[in-house]
């Protein structure tokens, strides 16, 4: 799932539960059931150390884009409910935080040539929850992602 939609979802989800122990338990959960879904990622699951300079800095621009992307978002979002502002904010970081974490273990790998056990562990852990590849249609992934987004921007304006 691309990170705009789970940044979405998060603030959604900050802009109703008003308790941040509640909202950030809740973020890293749905953020897993989200996955479950059909949907497409960037990149390769499991390649990236492969990848030559260029298709790395393809995948790489694309993550920071939609990264900059869900970042404006809640930006807007928080000018729109203030009152809800940090409990938005504790939605998204936590909402994003999984996919951060896959973030670090690829950068270790690819930049400093190592893999950290724990990262490692995590790493398998999230994407054995994901659907296989092969098994996960690009076009129910659009639709599912584009659905997503509407139901959160409904929920955080109502």
């Amino acid at each position: 799932m691309i990170l705009t939609v789970h940044a979405l979802v998060g603030a959604a989800i900050g802009s109703k539960i008003h308790n941040l122990w509640i909202v950030s338990i809740v973020s890293i959960i749905i953020h897993f059931l989200l996955d479950r879904l059909p949907h497409r990622d960037y990149g390769p699951d499991k390649k990236w150390k492969n990848l030559s300079r260029g298709r790395l800095l393809f995948f790489g621009s694309q993550i920071f884009i939609d990264f900059l992307i869900a970042v404006s978002l809640t930006y807007w979002i928080i000018v729109f409910l203030p009152s809800s502002g940090r409990y938005i904010l504790v939605g998204v970081f936590f909402s994003l935080l999984p996919d951060g974490f896959i973030l670090l273990y690829h950068f270790n790998e690819i930049f400093f040539k190592k893999q950290i056990k724990i990262l490692k562990k995590y790493y398998l852990f999230h994407y054995a929850n994901h659907i296989p590849e092969n098994k996960n249609p690009l076009v129910p992934g659009i639709l599912i992602g584009g659905l997503l987004i509407i139901i959160s921007i409904f929920l955080i304006l109502h």
